[in-house]
């Protein structure tokens, strides 16, 4: 079963809320437009793992998304995109043109294009930084 964003049980409120501010953050600032479908998790006997942002960022040069798939996604203000897969260990690198490449980790990282290896130093930078800010947030809470 789908839902239209402005037909929906109640019980969604709160997450529709936060889509549609998520929604006009992104079209402002990055002319991105993005299609809400909303998704219960059951469907007859099939179960769907509903992709989220666990994390975001917006940091310097870049905005960064962290999914609950174990996809990192880093949108760069120049408009270069770069999608990151740990299940496969992939790197998927959109340049200035629109132009999309598929790299395994080790290729990406030993590739000539020197604008592909700058922005993945970068995002090894920014994913670190991510890293040991949530760990000192957890250490903070803990009990």
């Amino acid at each position: 079963m789908s839902y239209e964003v402005n037909n929906y049980p109640s019980s969604l409120d709160k997450k529709v809320t936060l889509l549609m501010r998520f929604k006009s953050y992104i079209e402002n600032k990055h002319s991105i437009k993005l299609e809400l479908e909303l998704k219960p998790k059951d469907k007859g006997n099939e179960v769907l793992e509903l992709v989220y942002v666990k994390k975001w960022i917006h940091i310097g040069h870049a905005i960064v998304f962290r999914l609950s798939n174990k996809v990192v996604q880093v949108n760069f203000k120049d408009r270069t995109e770069m999608v990151m897969s740990l299940e496969t260990r992939e790197v998927t690198y959109t340049n200035k043109q629109g132009e999309r490449e598929t790299y395994s980790f080790s290729n990406a990282l030993e590739s000539t294009d020197t604008e592909l290896t700058k922005k993945l130093n970068y995002t090894k930078d920014i994913l670190t930084y991510m890293l040991t800010s949530n760990q000192r947030s957890e250490s903070t809470y803990s009990l």
